[in-house]
């Protein structure tokens, strides 16, 4: 595992933003990349909070009766 890398580094070999790739081509790039890849699982919540300037939604209380 690296912990530094250079400038020169990341546009020899970085397959997202390399020398010579267009800002048309990299869009199309992850558009088609990310249509195969599914949404994660922490995602909806985070945005919840988020949403709510960090706080959390009220508890639902269904959720702790038995």
């Amino acid at each position: 595992m690296r912990l530094e890398t250079t400038v020169a580094e990341q546009r020899a070999r970085n397959t997202h933003v390399k020398t010579g790739i267009s800002e048309d081509d990299f869009v199309a790039m992850r558009e088609t990349r990310d249509a195969t890849l599914a949404a994660l699982l922490p995602l909806l919540p985070s945005i919840q909070v988020n949403v709510r300037a960090g706080n959390f939604p009220p508890a639902d209380k269904k959720a702790f009766t038995t």
